[in-house]
């Protein structure tokens, strides 16, 4: 499942339910939308346009 953060927008993959951003720390986690989706897994096919260098 898709999720991400409503504080720090950080968008993660997790094999069932979570509470906790693993980035912030915040319990602002929720299933990610459909275009919230479709940018993560752009973000995985396509890491090198998404991270510095």
């Amino acid at each position: 499942m898709i999720y991400i953060c409503k504080n720090c927008k950080f968008l993660f993959e997790r094999v069932g339910e979570t509470e906790l951003c693993p980035d912030c720390g915040k319990k602002t986690v929720q299933e990610a939308n459909e275009q919230e989706k479709a940018e993560y897994k752009e973000r995985i096919l396509h890491p090198e346009e998404w991270f510095d260098k």
